[in-house]
């Protein structure tokens, strides 16, 4: 009881002294810097490190995500990697019966045997859908359509992802898959922090080598932002994840460091395929051009003693201080 209320106070009065005692500034956007005017139904652009929103519509509103959603497969096979760095999967026929064949995918073959590491290109470079069920069987076994997404709910809950709800890997249709432009934001910010996932998600072009089952794949990213002979190439960019469903639109969660700021932006349901690549272009830049961070040292931020009390009985007393930096 004792640390769960010193953590309440402690989050609490650091916030009110941080407010209350240095003189912070805001200046809203001027009209010669307006923000962009944009044809996705839910969009957000906020700061990778703190969280804060700078920009938005209907950010906190339920939508489709699409392949979008890959980002946690990603993140959860990248966890597991960590503890099994040399795993590889045997494809089984069950796990490729209800991916459709329109669907985007690299063409596994039922008994083809792939490492782990290759799959999670496959997964976020091509989108395959094929990849990302197959990488689902390889963590949860036989029961992975009921148990893996069970750990990605798990997952979104415990990162702060609260209005998210997965129901399959891969962000094929269902009614009840969802999440929002905002939670989508504060998955591609976790999965960032992934050095594995980081570096896939900045790659351009794989190759997989021949399997017992097929010749060597070519794989290419579907982000136009990271391509340099796209003309949706943006240098800043550092990442991002596309999706498409007839029910989703086009969506796209990218990300972006410049002067060592890192914004990310996420559009959803857009109904054209360059223009969410466009918009989210469009709030890189605003972002980059109107905003700045300011750093707020720790040591700058003084101790303060709070009382604790629990049940109406005073428990003794704790010193808050600062534990790291803060920003604005």
């Amino acid at each position: 009881m004792t640390k769960k209320i010193t953590a309440v106070f402690s989050f609490v009065l650091l916030f009110a002294i941080l407010f209350a005692q240095l003189p912070l500034n805001f200046a809203a956007a001027g009209s010669s810097n307006p923000p962009p005017v944009l044809t996705s139904a839910s969009y957000i652009l906020a700061d990778a490190d703190s969280g804060q929103i700078l920009y938005g519509k209907d950010e906190t509103t339920r939508m489709f995500p699409a392949s979008t959603t890959k980002l946690m497969t990603a993140i959860l096979a990248a966890e597991y990697a960590e503890q099994h760095p040399e795993a590889t999967v045997t494809v089984t026929k069950q796990t490729l019966e209800d991916i459709p064949t329109a669907a985007s995918k690299i063409d596994l073959k039922a008994d083809e045997t792939l490492p782990l590491s290759d799959l999670m290109y496959a997964l976020l470079l091509s989108s395959g859908n094929d990849a990302a069920a197959t990488i689902a069987q390889l963590i949860d076994g036989d029961a992975w359509k009921t148990t893996f997404p069970e750990k990605m709910n798990q997952k979104a809950a415990e990162i702060g992802a609260s209005d998210t709800h997965f129901t399959n890997p891969h962000g094929l249709h269902d009614d009840e898959h969802y999440s929002t432009a905002k939670d989508l934001c504060t998955i591609l910010a976790y999965a960032l922090k992934n050095k594995t996932v980081q570096e896939i998600l900045k790659t351009e072009t794989y190759t997989i080598g021949e399997t017992n089952k097929s010749d060597a794949r070519d794989l290419k990213t579907t982000n136009e932002l990271i391509i340099p002979t796209d003309t949706n190439y943006d240098p800043n960019v550092i990442g991002g994840k596309t999706g498409f469903t007839e029910e989703a639109g086009y969506c796209f969660a990218g990300a972006a460091r410049k002067g060592g700021n890192v914004l990310i932006a996420v559009v959803l349901k857009n109904d054209d395929d360059q223009k969410r690549f466009e918009e989210t272009a469009k709030l890189l830049s605003y972002g980059f051009n109107n905003f700045t961070k300011t750093e707020i040292p720790s040591d700058s931020i003084p101790r303060k003693k709070v009382g604790l009390v629990a049940e109406d009985k005073r428990m003794g007393e704790a010193s808050v201080y600062a534990g790291s930096s803060a920003y604005l």
